[in-house]
């Protein structure tokens, strides 16, 4: 859950609240341990350019207890949100700033769905 706030707190930073809001950077809760700052530094790069992971960063993060699994998942997520940033950056899509729109685009996709 922290690698995900991360990178959704870099895209905006005004995300608070609900879950996601409460994952803090540096927090010591459970899931926020060394392997998961270690997978999240990999994240980092990943953002970046995927090629700036090293070989380096994969043995850290499995010293760190991270396992094969775990940083794969890691890479894959990050990837995964650059291509939907660029996705949505790319149709020129907005997102309302305003936290009731949300409440009431679910409410009418909930009675009326996306076609109706």
């Amino acid at each position: 859950m922290q690698l995900l706030y991360e990178l959704a707190r870099r895209r905006d930073p005004t995300l608070a609240g609900g879950r996601v809001g409460t994952c803090r950077r540096g927090s010591r809760k459970r899931g926020d341990g060394p392997d998961q700052r270690k997978t999240s530094a990999i994240a980092a790069k990943v953002r970046r350019d995927g090629r700036l992971v090293t070989d380096d960063d994969v043995r850290a993060a499995r010293a760190a207890g991270a396992d094969d699994k775990a940083i794969h998942d890691t890479v894959l997520i990050a990837a995964m949100f650059c291509m939907y940033n660029r996705y949505v950056d790319g149709l020129g899509t907005i997102a309302p700033k305003e936290r009731e729109l949300y409440k009431e685009m679910g409410a009418r996709l909930a009675t009326e769905g996306y076609v109706g």
